[in-house]
């Protein structure tokens, strides 16, 4: 997931611009690719866990958002929740979950993708996400990962990379 927090527009001030249900909202987000990824490979929601590193944000309010959406899926994607059972979040020490440093490298390579600060130079580090493109979720037909396993919140424009980044995302697929 890419995003910055402009994206969430009206929702930010509804938040009180409180990070910890930003940090919430984009894991409803992450959430629902993981749906649409359980939906086309038939898995239902007893088939899988959650598993969020160890952190200072508010897991029972992650909970209860992602209850809440699947009582009352507002959006389209929402609707993918249905099969992420809030109740299988949890939440572990980077220590004790291993596969919680390939989440780290995930979102590494994504930061280094957008990175746009000075010490960068003006440099996009697109190799890292390139490397790993045959290990994203993608669209079945045109193998595209941009929608799929990478969501730009809410959508390529509002993240406002520059042209380079653009075009890789648009045509990064995973064959």
């Amino acid at each position: 997931m890419i995003s910055l927090k402009s994206t969430l527009r009206g929702y930010r001030r509804e938040i009180g611009y409180n990070d910890k249900h930003y940090y919430n909202k984009c894991a409803q987000y992450l959430l629902e690719r993981l749906g649409l990824f359980m939906r086309r490979n038939c898995i239902t929601e007893d088939d899988l866990s959650v598993v969020f590193e160890e952190g200072n944000f508010n897991y029972s309010a992650l909970r209860t958002l992602i209850s809440a959406c699947r009582r009352n899926p507002i959006r389209p994607a929402t609707k993918n929740l249905a099969r992420v059972n809030p109740q299988s979040i949890m939440v572990r020490a980077k220590e004790d979950e291993p596969l919680l440093q390939l989440a780290d490298l995930v979102a590494h390579s994504l930061y280094k993708l957008v990175d746009d600060s000075p010490r960068m130079y003006g440099l996009k580090e697109t190799r890292y996400v390139d490397e790993l493109r045959t290990r994203f979720f993608a669209d079945k037909v045109t193998s595209k990962i941009l929608g799929f396993g990478i969501y730009a919140v809410h959508n390529l424009e509002q993240i406002q990379p520059d042209l380079e980044v653009k075009q890789f995302l648009q045509n990064l697929n995973n064959s």
